[in-house]
């Protein structure tokens, strides 16, 4: 490991048990009820996928807000975190669903042939019994013992047929690897930033908003930037022009530190159909230690 490289320390603040609590406790278990409730009642399977990714992603979100205020310089404790919300997120979305399942009422119809479903769309009535909910939720048997219901019966169809068994067993497995897998991966990312401990602050972050061109030979570049040899900064050019495929730097700094830290970036811009733009970042090198002096140098290099 490059010894440029900055590392977390590992320590946290005693606050972040308390935010945790009330994040596991209140916070999962509201965003799980509100995404249960977003299915049944906009059960287009092909806007189910979106729903489950962003459910995943503000778990993540809210996760890496709650490392910052509990100060959480430990990514063993940050991946901690992550797997249980991640993992309650799951229990409590079936123990929201169940409740809604409980409390099903009358079923309405209604013919939808510009959306191409066959025999229209059929969206059952039901509420969220909150007592129903606490109650679920403290009985695992009836989770399971529902979950092994549905699997054998069907929970619903698409196109008049009941998916079931092995098929609704594997669309429930790839929901759980969404949800988790965008908690865990997205979810941690704050514990690896820079922090003063001198100060007990974060180190400020600030993306620096130039396109920059890729260097001549750029395995070398970042490996001698790994190894601290900043000078290789002074060899990047901007691009007055932007592009679908650029580099960018982002700076962290603190008034009362000596050393700054930055990340040198790939990012990859696509559009989709409808022209919305998204961004794909890689960080190529992350975290690397320069010097005050440095960092000046290069913000005044694209100034």
């Amino acid at each position: 490991m490059h010894s440029n490289i900055y590392q977390p320390s590992g320590k946290s603040s005693a606050l972040i048990y308390v935010i945790a609590f009330f994040f596991l406790l209140i916070g999962v278990p509201l965003l799980s009820s509100v995404y249960s409730l977003l299915l049944w009642y906009i059960p287009f399977i092909y806007v189910h996928f979106l729903f489950t990714a962003g459910l995943g992603i503000v778990l993540a979100l809210t996760l890496n807000k709650i490392l910052k205020i509990g100060k959480v310089r430990s990514k063993k404790l940050a991946n901690c975190l992550a797997l249980i919300a991640a993992l309650l997120a799951l229990y409590f979305v079936w123990t929201s669903y169940i409740t809604l399942l409980f409390n099903a009422g009358e079923t309405i119809t209604s013919n939808l042939t510009r959306h191409k479903l066959r025999g229209g769309l059929s969206i059952t009535k039901t509420f969220f019994n909150i007592e129903d909910f606490i109650n679920i939720s403290l009985n695992p048997r009836v989770v399971s013992e529902t979950m092994s219901y549905l699997y054998a019966v069907g929970a619903w169809s698409i196109f008049k047929i009941t998916v079931k068994g092995f098929v609704l067993g594997l669309i429930w497995f790839l929901e759980a690897i969404v949800i988790v897998g965008f908690t865990f991966l997205l979810g941690t990312s704050q514990a690896e930033e820079p922090f003063s401990e001198e100060s007990n602050e974060w180190f400020d972050k600030k993306i620096l908003p130039y396109f920059i061109k890729q260097p001549e030979n750029l395995e070398e570049f970042v490996e001698d930037l790994k190894n601290g040899k900043a000078s290789v900064l002074s060899s990047l050019e901007y691009d007055s022009q932007s592009s679908m495929d650029y580099y960018q730097i982002t700076t962290f700094a603190h008034s009362n530190e000596p050393v700054a830290y930055i990340n040198f970036s790939n990012v990859k811009v696509s559009f989709d159909d409808k022209g919305k733009e998204s961004q794909d970042v890689q960080d190529l090198a992350k975290n690397v230690k320069v010097s005050l002096s440095d960092l000046r140098r290069l913000e005044e290099q694209f100034a």
